[in-house]
């Protein structure tokens, strides 16, 4: 059967913030097939790394997935599509960014929507001053440096092959010439994933922190050997302490299972992966998440399928299916990797940009959403995107700050008062005005 590729004859969303509201509306309804674009993106710019750290998919599997350099070409259209919806851009996921030579010009471009960006590196490739100057002038929001430890002996033992000297020596370099540029951007994000063997070091770290006007944050790996686990609960991860504390001859419970006892109890449950943020690879296919390590459980291909028809393909729109509940047995999702979600406890990632977006929306873009929102005729081609149903009135209203409800209140009493009740104004609408 031909699939429906209705979304390509839908308009596209206006601006960014009538964009978040239909994203959020269709993820609230569970929708299957979403006219909205991502809010958030992960793309990766380089899928092969420098280093060979010991729990890295990389080291333990590494022909998982082939090792690429995202194509300018493929990156720019793109964000050509997507760029102007995107509140929040990671240039990173499976392999070291810095090794895409074009990854300046990568950030300029997504920065040029005035889209919040974070780049996760382990900093072992030297960094030219030309090279900082142009990270700095990027201005790049976020820099998280992976370096855990203070000494090369305690760094090397996790990131294999790493030279702490270089990684220090960047970090001290692009401090200089923030100060000489007057930045304040990138912000300097630490990461120190803490083990058995750095631990002794967190002191110490914290204090070349501050030579370094970098925000220290201790983490804790996603490491499941005893041998390499803190003797500090707070660096060991929730999983692997159920893990231990679970009997041995317990059965294991389908997580699948779990998930849908939840949605039933929570309708708002849906997973934001699937609606609210686009994952794509150094080479061109797109994850369901970014946990998804083996390429052969990609969702598809952006070298050979346009973004909308992606988007929309037979598998994001089972996946949907699958975890709205809706359709658990469905054949066609039966392989699919959200059967099995290797992390339930990430599916609402995306709020927080969601709530941060939501808050900061001008007053112009607040009375244009209080516009289309009071605009609820019927379907037409003129008509709000949003307005189909009393229903998705309701579901709307319901995920917007107080200060647009206000707008459209306004909006709704100013309808009444000339008189216009009787075409306009129907029962669930006047419970929200009154």
């Amino acid at each position: 059967m031909a699939e429906n590729n209705s979304t390509e004859q839908r308009p596209a969303p206006r601006n960014r913030f009538e964009n978040l509201l239909l994203a959020l509306l269709e993820q609230k309804a569970g929708a299957e097939e979403v006219w909205s674009y991502p809010i958030a993106a992960i793309i990766d710019p380089s899928s092969a790394c420098n280093l060979r750290c010991p729990f890295c998919f990389q080291a333990d599997n590494p022909d998982a997935r082939s090792k690429a350099v995202m194509e300018w070409d493929l990156f720019k259209k793109l964000i050509d599509e997507i760029g102007p919806y995107l509140y929040h851009c990671d240039l990173f996921n499976w392999g070291e960014p810095f090794l895409n030579r074009r990854i300046f010009d990568m950030i300029e471009l997504v920065k040029s929507n005035d889209t919040e960006i974070r780049i996760s590196t382990n900093f072992n490739r030297r960094l030219t001053d030309e090279e900082l100057e142009r990270l700095i002038d990027s201005k790049l929001d976020i820099l998280t440096v992976s370096l855990d430890g203070i000494s090369q002996e305690t760094y090397s033992k996790y990131r294999v092959g790493g030279d702490i000297s270089i990684v220090l020596d960047n970090m001290r370099r692009l401090k200089r010439l923030k100060y000489l540029k007057k930045s304040h951007k990138p912000r300097v994000d630490w990461q120190f994933l803490v083990f058995s063997h750095n631990e002794h070091e967190m002191k110490k770290a914290a204090d070349l922190a501050c030579e370094l006007d970098a925000d220290l944050r201790f983490a804790a790996p996603f490491v499941y050997s005893r041998e390499w686990l803190s003797s500090d609960p707070r660096f060991v991860r929730d999983e692997y302490k159920k893990k231990e504390a679970a009997p041995e001859n317990a059965k294991e419970t389908d997580p699948l299972e779990k998930r849908i006892k939840k949605l039933r109890s929570n309708e708002k449950h849906h997973c934001d992966w699937l609606y609210l943020n686009l994952t794509v690879n150094a080479c061109g296919t797109v994850s369901p998440c970014c946990t998804v390590s083996e390429e052969s459980l990609d969702f598809g291909d952006l070298n050979t399928e346009s973004f909308r028809a992606l988007w929309n393909n037979q598998k994001f729109r089972a996946a949907r299916r699958i975890m709205s509940g809706c359709d658990r047995r469905a054949a066609s999702g039966d392989s699919l990797v959200c059967r099995k979600c290797p992390i339930p406890h990430q599916q609402k990632d995306f709020q927080s940009y969601a709530a941060r977006a939501v808050a900061a929306a001008s007053k112009n873009e607040q009375q244009r959403a209080a516009e289309m929102l009071v605009d609820y005729r019927q379907p037409s081609a003129t008509s709000s995107l949003f307005w189909r149903s009393k229903n998705d009135f309701e579901n709307i209203f319901s995920i917007l700050p107080f200060s647009v409800r206000e707008l459209v209140r306004h909006r709704l009493r100013h309808y009444l008062i000339q008189g216009e009740s009787a075409k306009k104004i129907v029962p669930l609408i006047r419970k929200i005005i009154f």
